[in-house]
Formats: C-alpha cells, sequence, structure tokens
C-alpha cells in the first residue's frame, strides 16, 4: 500500500492523502485527534473538552454525565419545537 494512504486497523476506513501537504511524523498529530475524540481537555486555558459530534451522537461522550447532559437538552429541543410548531410558529423546525 503506498505510503499516501492512511489505514485505520480498527475501523477498516482508508484516506488518500496524497495531495495533502505532509511532510514528517503525522503520528503525534493522529495520537492527538485520538486524546481530543476521547474527551482530552483541547483548550487548556479554558479547561474545555472538544465534542461537536457528541451532540450527533452522545454515545460518543467520554463520561457518562456527559452523555446524559447531551440527551437532556435534545429532549428539551425535542419538545420545544413540538410547542412551536402546534403554535404555528415553526420557522426553525420541520415538524
Amino acid at each position: 500500500m503506498s505510503s499516501s494512504i492512511l489505514r485505520d486497523a480498527e475501523t477498516g476506513i482508508l484516506v488518500d492523502v496524497h495531495r495533502a501537504p505532509i511532510s514528517g511524523d503525522i503520528g503525534p498529530a493522529l495520537a492527538g485527534m485520538i486524546a481530543v475524540d476521547s474527551g482530552a481537555i483541547a483548550n487548556p486555558d479554558e479547561g474545555r473538552m472538544v465534542g461537536h459530534y457528541w451532540l450527533r451522537d452522545p454515545g460518543l461522550a467520554p463520561t457518562p454525565d456527559i452523555k446524559q447532559q447531551i440527551e437532556n437538552t435534545r429532549q428539551i429541543l425535542y419538545w420545544a419545537a413540538v410547542i412551536l410548531c402546534a403554535h404555528e410558529t415553526c420557522i426553525y423546525f420541520s415538524c
């Protein structure tokens, strides 16, 4: 396999990076991405994690507490949309 192809053994995902301006060892960058995906502090100045994808799939959240908070918020947003649509003021949601 070409050195411009990255393969994740766990997921089987292949990424062709032959047009990407990559030089040197990308291992530390990949390790950093894995750490952030796992809930490492990404913004040390504010002590925050980064997990926008957790909002789409709470099962990916690094802790049960974060998962529960996301699920609770999604339920609130769902019922807010139902109420807005019932009052025919539904401009942001497709009900």
